[in-house]
């Protein structure tokens, strides 16, 4: 009888042991997929116009910028634009209204490739009015841009874009 308590004793130790360290823990939410991540890279902006002459006719008007901002402020707290992370990542963004109140209808959020992918709905459930909350956001290895974009209620818009490298 002792011996039968000893050994589902074991048993249920052993199936704690094995069950409790996963348990807290959140399964990564995947942000982009492998095979997205294999899509041909968006060239940068400079690039793409002196490959197609495009800057000859206006050399001196053409200077590549992203227009000034007039809406909401986007804040990118983490990760760091252009670090090298390992594994799944903490996306943490700040809205941070300037004319008016930030309207999230207007939200989109891309994966810049050759052409760009929609991953709003992916991101959605984690976004209020106030940022973007994303725990554990997984990544396949290598280069990876997402662009954001969001305006106020009164139609200003902003965008902004960030880089990481997943090793």
């Amino acid at each position: 009888m002792m011996a039968r308590r000893w050994m589902w004793g074991g048993l249920l130790a052993a199936l704690l042991v094995s069950v409790l360290p996963a348990w807290g823990q959140k399964k990564p939410l995947v942000l982009v997929t492998p095979e997205e991540a294999r899509l041909p890279d968006a060239p940068p902006y400079e690039d793409f116009l002196r490959q197609r002459d495009l800057l000859k006719p206006f050399r001196e008007f053409a200077t590549p910028k992203e227009p000034k901002a007039i809406g909401p402020e986007i804040e990118l707290i983490t990760p760091q634009d252009g670090a090298l992370y390992t594994g799944p990542l903490d996306i943490r963004v700040r809205f941070i209204p300037r004319a008016a109140e930030v309207d999230l209808k207007t939200l989109y959020v891309e994966y810049v490739k050759l052409w760009g992918i929609n991953i709003t709905d992916r991101v959605r459930p984690y976004t209020t009015k106030e940022g973007i909350q994303v725990e554990n956001a997984a990544f396949p290895t290598g280069n990876h841009r997402v662009k954001i974009s969001i305006a106020d209620v009164a139609g200003n818009f902003s965008s902004r874009a960030f880089s990481v490298k997943i090793r």
